[in-house]
């Protein structure tokens, strides 16, 4: 995951920011939360389990439209990408290495 996280292409971070279950881990999503590449930046804000912390980092982003999403996710807790919205999301990164895949 560390190599998706720190590829070159912009297009590759933010594939890495946006999907997976159990990665990137909070530290790469806060890395990614700085990451030069607004596009980057939104994978990691509309990621279900990001931490509070990438939130507030974006809030205070030079894109518009990142800062602004940023802040309604933290002033509106009924949101979907609202705080209070991402425990389940959390709960079930953790509970990741139970699930078994198709191919097991």
């Amino acid at each position: 995951m560390e190599r998706l996280v720190t590829d070159r292409n912009r297009m590759v971070r933010a594939a890495a920011a946006a999907n997976g279950l159990r990665y990137p881990d909070d530290e790469q999503l806060l890395r990614l939360a700085r990451d030069k590449s607004a596009e980057v930046r939104w994978a990691v804000l509309f990621r279900p389990d990001r931490p509070r912390r990438a939130i507030e980092l974006i809030a205070e982003d030079s894109d518009e439209m990142n800062r602004q999403h940023a802040r309604i996710a933290l002033r509106d807790e009924r949101a979907i990408i609202a705080p209070p919205a991402t425990r389940w999301a959390r709960a079930e990164r953790q509970r990741a290495p139970h699930v078994r895949s198709f191919d097991e």
